[in-house]
């Protein structure tokens, strides 16, 4: 008799697990068919109301929406459910961050939302909507590595919150399909530890961007933005100087660094006073330096400028070049760069030279990964073409094909490498 009430049981555990899947399925269906008909309708500042995810956190026990919320004080790991019926099917891990108002993505944080961090999905649910759309991010696949709002969780989603990690984390990776499990690297680790390392606090040394010390800080957020091929942080670049600097230091005799959080494209319109005596300061700093290479931030748009103060020649690598009659007008900084001449050198006779390079170019990928291409040019710059330059190499820069993967990726690894060396070494 026991072993028939077993059979039984087991009939119907499958014929549950066979009708949730289905139920899962259809939802699944659904909310494809959703997010066409959103498409067609041509809107992207909100999903339909049946679309919400909720947040789920693995400690034990259960309290009121409002009561969780007001519990949140930290950041915490989280996972990411899609709600049906009374089914709560993970398709994301993240983190939640306080409540508390604020924008993302330009967008207001709506009543009874939550600004959440994606860190990873399950790829089966890579299409499905976000539950607040933007003109950045539309699907779950876009919203890895961003901030998105994510609806408050209702009673039965909502365990007690809690800052630690979850303790499902294999569990989910292990039913994560098209998950791959590698070993911590640089990219990874200092990933994880941002998590919990939010801002981390720089200094570059007297001397080295200007004539005091300079300290500004990196956040986990920016470092984000760069994974995601979002348009680089002035941190991120800033940063990958002084760990060029510390790494080539032998190789640094004929070059040197300007600030880029002085010579920003908007600052240049707006107290182009202060962008002109910056620059006549770095020029008397870095006396007899040959080379003095300059990340330029204009409308979101990396540009980089090496300028040879001997013979007044200023090359320009911009990885959106377009033929333009007039150079000073494109670029707000080369107007400042002729007055700060005029001043360093008290010799006006002397003309600069600008010269356009023929550089690699992102193509349709547009202004993204402009800030990519400045850390791989700096680099090789510093690393090789500084030596013999220009003659050495004839026609300067000649190769106007854009980066591979593969060189973007490295780069981003070699910055995450020397950050976990110099920035958190002490960082448990």
């Amino acid at each position: 008799m026991q072993g028939i009430e077993k059979k039984k049981r087991k009939a119907v555990d499958k014929e549950v697990v066979s009708k949730m899947q289905v139920q899962l399925d259809e939802a699944v269906t659904q909310l494809a068919e959703l997010r066409t008909l959103f498409a067609m309708q041509g809107s992207r500042n909100q999903v339909p109301n049946n679309v919400c995810f909720g947040v789920q956190n693995n400690s034990s026990g259960s309290t009121s929406t409002s009561d969780a919320l007001d519990t949140i004080k930290t950041i915490t790991h989280c996972d990411l459910v899609l709600p049906y019926g009374d089914m709560n099917q993970k398709c994301a891990r993240g983190m939640i961050f306080p409540y508390n108002d604020g924008l993302i993505h330009s967008l207001p944080l709506r009543e009874n939302h939550l600004k959440v961090m994606i860190d990873n999905i399950d790829e089966r649910y890579k299409g499905v909507p976000v539950p607040v759309m933007t003109n950045e991010v539309g699907i779950l696949e876009d919203a890895v590595g961003t901030e998105q709002q994510s609806k408050a969780p209702s009673q039965q989603q909502i365990h007690t919150i809690s800052a630690r990690p979850s303790t499902t984390k294999a569990v989910m990776e292990k039913n994560m399909p098209n998950q791959k499990i590698n070993k911590p690297r640089p990219i990874e680790s200092l990933r994880d530890l941002l998590k919990t390392n939010l801002v981390v606090h720089v200094v570059a040394d007297a001397g080295h961007l200007e004539a005091g010390a300079f300290d500004f800080s990196v956040t986990y957020e920016e470092y984000y933005r760069l994974l995601k091929k979002q348009t680089t942080d002035l941190s991120i670049i800033t940063t990958w100087q002084i760990l060029l600097h510390l790494m080539l230091r032998k190789r640094m005799g004929k070059c040197a660094f300007l600030n880029p959080y002085k010579i920003l494209g908007k600052a240049c319109q707006e107290t182009s006073i202060d962008a002109v005596n910056y620059l006549v300061d770095a020029m008397q700093l870095h006396h007899g330096k040959s080379f003095l290479i300059a990340p330029y931030l204009q409308n979101m748009h990396w540009v980089l400028l090496v300028i040879c103060p001997s013979n007044h020649i200023v090359y320009i690598l911009d990885s959106l070049m377009k033929p333009m009659k007039n150079l000073v007008d494109n670029y707000y900084l080369l107007k400042h760069l002729e007055k700060a001449f005029e001043r360093y050198e008290k010799n006006t006779s002397i003309p600069i030279v600008w010269k356009l390079t023929e550089c690699n170019q992102a193509g349709g990928l547009e202004r993204e990964l402009s800030g990519h291409y400045i850390m791989n040019w700096i680099f090789d710059f510093v690393l090789n073409r500084q030596h013999g330059f220009p003659s050495r190499f004839g026609t300067l820069w000649n190769d106007k094909t854009a980066f591979e993967e593969k060189a973007l990726v490295t780069t981003v690894a070699t910055w995450a490498r020397e950050f976990l060396k110099n920035f958190m070494n002490d960082v448990v």
